[in-house]
């Protein structure tokens, strides 16, 4: 997985270790040079990818996030003036 280095993808990029590709936004050459890394090392290539799809599997997929969200809109619900304070 190629990934900017920015705190919405730090848990991902966390769990997949040196499977991730971490580049600053905006720096187009620490993004080629990766890339040219997975074109030349087709075995990392291959590692990166499955581990990629085995967190994707494992972790981010619809039916572990949807018990995420509901939980999040159950608590709403169930407490909207508690979950206003705490979105403020």
């Amino acid at each position: 997985m190629a990934a900017t280095r920015l705190p919405g993808q730090d848990s991902i990029t966390s769990a997949l270790r040196n499977s991730a590709l971490c580049y600053e936004p905006g720096d187009v050459a620490s993004l080629a040079a990766g890339i040219r890394t997975w074109c030349e090392d087709r075995e990392r290539l291959d590692r990166d990818r499955r581990a990629s799809w085995q967190l994707a599997d494992e972790r981010y997929n619809w039916d572990i996030e949807k018990q995420t969200l509901l939980a999040v809109i159950e608590s709403v619900i169930s407490n909207p003036v508690s979950a206003f304070a705490v979105a403020r």
